[in-house]
């Protein structure tokens, strides 16, 4: 159900998807093929004390975990396709906040 969502985003949502994932809009020398993006199962109980319905959950990205540089993305398991699209719509829209490392 991702990639059915991901290849059905505009230009610019890809690229905010880039960012998410990856921290920067630009694609790695070489291509995307270096992205080197490894898409993992979000578990509820990784991310929160009461584990509820992982529908509640949005998508995690790492995008720097010092594994040779692989950016990794966790997916909690929805249940819809819509579910997926709106969670993902959800988080790159809040990925635009800026942040700040103290």
């Amino acid at each position: 159900m991702f990639w059915e969502v991901f290849h059905a985003l505009d230009d610019d949502q890809k690229r905010e998807f880039l960012v998410f994932v990856a921290g920067s809009d630009r694609v790695p020398v070489g291509g995307l093929e270096n992205l080197g993006l490894t898409i993992v199962e979000l578990i509820p109980d990784d991310v929160v004390d009461d584990p509820d319905d992982p529908d509640d959950l949005c998508p995690v990205a790492h995008c720097c975990n010092n594994d040779k540089y692989n950016r990794t993305l966790e997916l909690p398991m929805y249940t819809s396709k819509e579910l997926v699209k709106d969670r993902l719509m959800t988080t790159l829209s809040l990925s635009n906040c800026p942040f700040h490392i103290a």
